[in-house]
């Protein structure tokens, strides 16, 4: 029963394997043991007949040798039968156990092909859920770069007619500049003063160098201040600009008369058909 058990125990610790091979050896050993028994009983018993004539003595012994080898030969075939017995027992787990790993490695391998789907199953989920998020993403950014260029658009166009108000604005403050130049220019010619007109004149022209109202009120400043040559060269240059304009072909008429320039007011007459 001790023998038996140790060979189960090293068959529940995985080494069934060397016991059975040395289980196998061991048999064999004993199988030769048995017919060198055999042969030497068949020896003993030839040298009994042959000397049959030999003394009790020895007669005596043989017997005893012969009980002595039928002792072993029986110890020796009990030692074979639960040699026999252990190696179908270990045949048996041997079974068993094969029987057990098969059935667990089929376990794991079937595990591991369930995992294995499942993971490809949630890649291929999330590769798809990445996918959409992506083209979300791209949605968004189109429509995110459309919203922008119409902001800056829009904040072109908002500049533009920011631009379009300041400089309206600049035109109308400088239209009201010139214009209250103008009126204080007439004011200080009526009133006699022609030098301080004259340097209103002189800042309403800065404003506005082609302004011919002003270059006519600077004229009218010359005629009045008799400096009638220059008050000539101003009426000219306005009619080079504006040749229809009244104020100045008639001032520069009467300075032409004036100033005794006789063939220049025929001329002048002839060009305008002025009488």
């Amino acid at each position: 029963m001790h023998r038996k058990a140790k060979y189960i125990g090293y068959i529940l610790n995985w080494g069934y394997s060397d016991v059975f091979y040395a289980s196998i050896n061991k048999l064999a050993a004993i199988q030769n043991q048995l017919m060198k028994i055999q042969l030497t009983i068949i020896l003993i018993f030839l040298t009994t007949f042959l000397f049959s004539q030999n003394d009790s003595i020895k007669i005596v012994k043989l017997e005893n040798q012969v009980s002595l080898l039928e002792n072993k030969i029986e110890q020796v075939t009990t030692n074979q039968l639960n040699y026999k017995i252990e190696k179908d027992l270990l045949k048996e787990t041997y079974s068993n156990n094969y029987s057990r790993i098969q059935t667990i490695i089929t376990l794991i391998l079937g595990l591991i092909s369930v995992l294995g789907f499942l993971g490809i199953n949630s890649i291929v989920k999330t590769k798809k859920e990445y996918e959409k998020e992506l083209k979300e993403f791209a949605g968004l950014k189109t429509k995110f770069e459309n919203d922008y260029n119409d902001l800056k658009d829009y904040q072109k166009s908002f500049d533009k007619q920011i631009n379009e108000i300041n400089s309206l604005n600049q035109e109308q403050d400088k239209k009201l500049k010139i214009l209250d130049v103008k009126e204080k220019a007439n004011t200080n010619i009526s009133n006699g003063n022609y030098l301080q007109a004259l340097e209103y004149i002189t800042i309403g022209l800065e404003l506005e160098p082609k302004d011919n109202d002003l270059r006519h009120l600077k004229a009218l400043a010359y005629f009045r201040m008799q400096q009638y040559e220059d008050a000539i060269n101003i009426n000219k240059s306005i009619l080079a600009d504006e040749p229809k304009n009244n104020n100045s072909l008639y001032d520069l008429a009467e300075l032409l008369l004036i100033t005794e320039r006789n063939d220049e007011f025929v001329e002048l007459r002839d060009i305008t058909k002025l009488n």
